[in-house]
């Protein structure tokens, strides 16, 4: 097994074909000890090894492997996770979501795509924001491995992705689900996405007076802040004429202008999928 670490490759080479005369039985036990060397090579070589095997047993240091040092290492033990179908691995799969290397994200998407758990839908949903469009490609491929109909709403959303290679992919596994497309909806949906930003740009310049509240159907908290608006400026502007130190009652004029900049910026930094579902569907209050 240290022979796999050499740093000769006609070294590693002889001692695979040496351990590849043993029977699988033992060889797996070998491969599955040796993915806990701190020699990378071995472990890399281990892994090529049980991804051959394909041996139940090795679940567990391979999920060890999730939280290895090595990016490579991690997104090789992903992979194999999901190649392997063993549902222990989904939680420690869901963590690995957050990983730093957009490598080891696609390999994680794409392994929990072959699991099809029902517990990783909502986090795949969320790998639909991701940065890197390769993983918003795998998360709607692996979306659309799960038997599931929640899955159908996310997937019409990132038919409205900002790439088109996601689009496309979205649609033909949609399509392939028997979902049908209904091109005014989805126009409708569009026209929804809009709304992101100009509610964002409402909310910056006039959100103290709660414009931006009733553009998204808000009335009542729109109301809430254009009353409070104005009697805030009104005490404070009898304050000035009369000579009398109202001042405290501009803070809360400002407070209102400080709190539609926050909810803007909000708005400017959520996706185009979660601004529709959480302001335009569900009318989120605040925030």
């Amino acid at each position: 097994t240290k022979a796999l670490g050499d740093d000769k490759p006609l070294v590693r080479d002889l001692a695979t074909d040496a351990l590849d005369k043993f029977d699988d039985q033992s060889l797996a036990d070998t491969y599955i000890d040796a993915l806990a060397s701190p020699n990378l090579l071995v472990k890399t070589k281990a892994l090529e090894q049980i991804d051959r095997l394909r041996d139940i047993r090795a679940v567990e240091p391979l999920i060890e492997l999730l939280y290895d040092d090595n990016s490579e290492i991690r997104k090789q033990a992903a992979l194999l996770l999901g190649k392997l179908r063993d549902q222990r691995a989904v939680t420690a799969l869901i963590e690995t979501l957050e990983d730093s290397d957009s490598q080891v994200r696609i390999n994680v998407v794409i392994a929990l795509g072959l699991l099809g758990n029902l517990q990783s839908i909502r986090f795949l949903i969320k790998s639909l924001d991701d940065p890197i469009v390769a993983v918003r490609i795998c998360a709607v491929e692996a979306l659309g491995k799960i038997d599931d109909k929640r899955v159908i709403g996310p997937l019409r959303m990132a038919m409205h992705d900002m790439s088109l290679s996601v689009r496309e992919k979205a649609q033909n596994i949609l399509k392939s689900m028997g979902v049908e497309i209904n091109n005014q909806n989805e126009q409708q949906v569009t026209l929804q996405n809009d709304k992101r930003i100009l509610s964002a740009l409402l909310a910056i310049f006039l959100g103290s007076f709660g414009i931006h509240k009733f553009y998204l159907g808000l009335k009542t908290e729109g109301l809430i802040l254009i009353f409070c608006s104005i009697i805030s400026i009104g005490l404070w502007l009898i304050g000035i004429i009369y000579n009398v130190n109202l001042a405290i009652f501009g803070l809360f004029f400002a407070l209102a202008v400080v709190l539609g900049l926050i909810e803007g910026i909000i708005y400017l930094m959520t996706s185009n999928q979660n601004f529709v579902t959480m302001y335009v569907q569900h009318k989120r209050r605040w925030f």
